[in-house]
């Protein structure tokens, strides 16, 4: 009986997990979060949280635009050139696309990953006049981003993520468990036969 039950625990685990879809996160319609020192959101579909900060600011948001930093003595809130802002999520997750609102001049930003500090830099302006830009960064296995200016014209507001996924638990620890979990009840019933 016991081994029917851990088997079908171990395969619920292994199907949720594998059958999880991709989710998004939307930082537009956000204004309260304006000079807070931090924000949470949840995604689309309740199962991730992002923690939003500005290490050396204020977050900086406008109901319209998303998130950027409000430095000290600074009334602009777009993320602007040495600014960073700061991305922690909940669980360890793939990052498939990031959009960015007001990306209209020649801005640039650097985006360093919690893996080893991989950094990317995100320059290419497709089109000079438009509201809104997706970038496909395809990162994996992180647990944290942070975005920062690197060219005096920067002016973007971090709008929000798409194809977010969790990373799922190893099969191994699965079938650690399940072997542990033998263990403890063949050591139980040795226990009681003594």
């Amino acid at each position: 009986m016991i081994r029917f039950i851990v088997g079908t625990v171990i395969l619920y685990h292994a199907l949720a997990y594998s059958a999880q879809a991709a989710t998004s996160f939307d930082f537009s319609n956000l204004g309260g979060a304006d000079e807070a020192l931090s924000w949470n959101v949840l995604s689309a579909d309740g199962s991730i949280t992002v923690s939003l900060s500005a290490p050396d600011g204020e977050l900086g948001a406008t109901d319209l635009s998303g998130f950027g930093v409000r430095s000290a003595g600074s009334v602009a809130r777009p993320l602007a050139n040495n600014e960073v802002l700061r991305v922690d999520f909940n669980t360890t997750v793939n990052l498939g696309v990031i959009s960015l609102a007001q990306w209209d001049s020649i801005d640039q930003i650097s985006l360093t990953d919690s893996n080893e500090g991989v950094a990317l830099i995100l320059n290419g302006d497709t089109c000079l006049t438009c509201s809104e830009e997706s970038f496909t960064i395809d990162l994996i296995g992180i647990d944290y981003l942070e975005l920062k200016g690197i060219s005096a014209t920067t002016s973007v507001f971090l709008l929000g993520f798409s194809e977010v996924t969790i990373v799922p638990v190893p099969a191994a620890a699965w079938l650690f468990g399940s072997a542990l979990l033998a263990l403890v009840s063949l050591g139980y019933k040795r226990g009681l036969a003594s």
